[in-house]
């Protein structure tokens, strides 16, 4: 059993180290907003994601987001547009004239799951008590 175990692990591996030539890091940062530049030649540069690709929401911490791989923050510039609001899954742009949404997920929207109506009450019968009446006889009291 153990023999299997090494030989499937053996034959794995090399995938996952081809994997890794392939994709990119996810988390790693874009391009520049590293403290350490690394030099590399052009060629090896991971591409820039475009687009809204990183929400950050720290406490006591200045809302940010990533956007065509620049750090932009409340209130910056993303290229010509204005950063006016930033939620946990989407970002509001003003240019000029006109605001846009950018969402991490577009096809995606949350949806507020409503809660089922509590059943309607069974109505009770009306059950009516009804005095009992003796009949005692004319003679006793």
């Amino acid at each position: 059993m153990a023999h299997r175990l090494i030989l499937l692990f053996l034959m794995l591996t090399p995938a996952v180290w081809a994997a890794e030539k392939v994709l990119p890091d996810p988390t790693k940062p874009p391009a520049g907003l590293s403290a350490k530049e690394e030099k590399t030649d052009e060629s090896s540069k991971e591409p820039v994601a475009s687009g809204l690709t990183s929400i950050l929401l720290k406490k006591g911490a200045k809302p940010a987001v990533i956007i065509d791989g620049e750090y932009v923050e409340l209130g910056g510039l993303a290229g010509e547009r204005k950063v006016i609001g930033i939620g946990e899954d989407h970002v509001i742009l003003k240019n000029a004239d006109e605001k846009e949404v950018l969402r991490l997920i577009p096809s995606v929207e949350k949806k507020m799951i409503v809660p089922p109506k509590p059943p309607k009450p069974v109505k009770k019968k009306m059950v009516r008590k009804v005095k009992q009446v003796t009949k005692t006889k004319e003679g006793e009291q």
